[in-house]
């Protein structure tokens, strides 16, 4: 799992996970126990968006409809963003 964080602390970063990695139907998005509402992106080996939206806490995003392949997570916060790279089975 890479992680790559731009404008927050690599502490930031790794209080939050993605798992599990390689994954076949639902991603799970744990940010910790943060109540913060925060933008999230799914991008493909090309760059395009997949899948976005919110993400407040722990949350599962259905991923069951990607072709197998890389895919770059973006987290935003209000210092930054944040990013994970998964697996799609």
């Amino acid at each position: 799992v890479g992680i790559q964080s731009t404008g927050i602390t690599a502490e930031q970063a790794s209080q939050w996970a993605i798992y599990p990695n390689p994954v076949e139907d639902e991603l799970t998005i744990d940010r910790g126990g943060n109540g913060e509402n925060l933008p999230f992106e799914i991008m493909d080996p090309m760059g395009r968006v997949v899948r976005k939206g919110n993400l407040i806490g722990r949350a599962i995003i259905p991923v069951t409809d990607l072709a197998p392949g890389m895919y770059l997570l973006q987290v935003g916060t209000g210092r930054g963003r944040g990013a994970k790279v998964f697996e799609k089975d």
